[in-house]
């Protein structure tokens, strides 16, 4: 049944006339940071927005450059550092920048961004990057490596495009899912017997975005192709709701879940829909929500960590912040 008051509008507007590539929202759901594509105009290219005003309170990059854009960003679960792709002509920079003291430190250098689009934040709020089959962490503070996992495992996947490791952890933090490095495979890691434990198979590519549900208990794949949305239960190993979530669920390009009902899942699609549905075991999914504000593709779609507002943004330069219940 689907609830009236699910997803007023409370502010929508464009922080500046390009695409927003990548978004996060601070924990205490007062601040989103968002990069964007660079155009021959200067913007803001990396900014801190306040949820509440719509307003732009911090530029960290910007650029009047075509070839600047910024690519990916994580931010640490403390809301102290910032990490981002940034591309800088023909080469890209992955940089750190410390919201507190305002320091910009280079991490690395690198010629192509390919391989390198699929770092996250581990679960002791480290920086956690997979170049093939090595699994690096780094240290925030110093952006020091301090821990490398090499899996025994040969990147089959070659010279595709945007074909990264992609990697996502569990909420207890002791499992660590890997894709990215055959067709139709992700990898079931246990970090403390530093093991792969499982192989998840199934009739996708290869994974654009790969997600923990709250509980633990269930693990998503998003095909990098926008064909398809596998779902699997990590207690029995075993494809969770297949007649469901299956390559026929096209269009879906980002999701995330409602941090008060883990079962509500927020999904935006490169058909200009944003859609939230409650996962019923057995059933089809209950629709709870869906709107087609944006003018293009959402790349963007998530939750404030309090579980207030629903906040999507895209190719269409602009940010839709809904109240949620």
């Amino acid at each position: 049944m689907r609830m009236n008051n699910y997803g007023e509008v409370l502010r929508h507007f464009c922080p500046a006339e390009s695409p927003i590539e990548a978004m996060v929202c601070t924990s205490d759901s007062q601040k989103l940071i968002i990069g964007q594509v660079a155009t021959d105009e200067e913007i803001p290219t990396l900014s801190v927005i306040d949820i509440e005003s719509g307003e732009i309170i911090k530029v960290i990059e910007k650029s009047d450059d075509w070839e600047n854009t910024v690519w990916r960003l994580v931010i640490d679960k403390n809301d102290e550092y910032i990490v981002y792709l940034k591309q800088v002509f023909d080469g890209y920079q992955i940089v750190t920048y410390n919201l507190k003291t305002e320091e910009k430190k280079l991490m690395m250098e690198i010629e192509n961004d390919d391989k390198y689009k699929g770092f996250i934040i581990g679960p002791n709020d480290e920086l956690v990057m997979g170049i093939d089959n090595i699994i690096n962490f780094f240290d925030l503070g110093s952006n020091k490596l301090i821990k490398s996992i090499r899996l025994d495992e040969e990147k089959t996947i070659t010279e595709k495009t945007h074909c990264y490791t992609s990697l996502a952890f569990s909420p207890d933090g002791k499992l660590m899912a890997v894709g990215g490095l055959k067709n139709g495979e992700v990898l079931l890691y246990d970090l403390q017997t530093e093991q792969i434990i499982n192989r998840f198979s199934a009739n996708f590519e290869y994974p654009r975005r790969i997600v923990f549900d709250p509980t633990g208990k269930l693990l998503f794949v998003l095909d990098y192709w926008t064909h398809g949305v596998f779902v699997w239960n990590i207690e029995t190993y075993e494809r969770y709701m297949h007649h469901v979530f299956n390559e026929k669920w096209r269009s879906i390009y980002c999701m995330d879940f409602d941090p008060k009902d883990s079962k509500k899942i927020a999904m935006g699609t490169i058909r200009k829909s944003v859609e939230v549905i409650k996962i019923r075991s057995g059933e089809e999914p209950e629709e709870i929500f869906y709107d087609k504000l944006h003018k293009a593709r959402v790349y963007n779609v998530l939750f404030t960590p309090d579980g207030k507002k629903l906040i999507s943004s895209g190719e269409d330069w602009h940010i839709v912040i809904r109240s949620v219940g």
